[in-house]
């Protein structure tokens, strides 16, 4: 090819690479788990006092939550949940809901009620598809009072020792 035909040619590669990557692009961002939006974001706003109102409770009862994550061989993990009190004392007899997501596919969320276990934890089997950052917001009521909390829990380690 002469040298005159060449650079016309490379201006229509780049240009064509260009549209290949816009194109790619154009893709992964209409996966439609690339596409979270927060539940009810809209009433969350409305009631953003009630969310405030909830985290002075939380500061005034001064409960801890402390979960840890293992992984079980069937495929699912196992979520143990140590509930304290401002003592530091085990709390007993609450109510344990949980909603697990994953940072990467937030769109599908996991949710369990945890059950009470002898030694005085809580724990629930979930089934946990992926390795990696989870997010996981607790809901506990004890005694007609209710505690949030938010944690974030890295299951790359107990996925990985399968």
């Amino acid at each position: 090819m002469k040298r005159a035909t060449l650079w016309p040619l490379s201006i229509v590669a780049s240009l064509g690479a260009l549209m290949l990557l816009y194109a790619y692009l154009f893709h992964v961002a209409g996966d439609p788990a690339a596409l979270v939006v927060e539940k009810d974001y809209y009433q969350k706003g409305l009631h953003f006092d009630d969310a405030m109102a909830q985290q002075r409770q939380n500061a005034a009862l001064g409960w801890h939550v402390v979960p840890a994550i293992t992984a079980v061989p069937d495929g699912g993990a196992d979520l143990r949940v140590e509930l304290r009190d401002a003592s530091g004392a085990p709390l007993s007899a609450a109510t344990v809901a949980v909603v697990a997501t994953h940072n990467a596919i937030a769109n599908a969320p996991v949710s369990a009620t945890l059950a009470e276990r002898s030694d005085g934890s809580y724990g629930a089997r979930l089934s946990l598809p992926r390795a990696g950052m989870w997010e996981l917001r607790f809901e506990i009521v004890r005694d007609g009072r209710k505690f949030t909390a938010d944690e974030h829990v890295d299951i790359a380690q107990a996925l990985a020792r399968r």
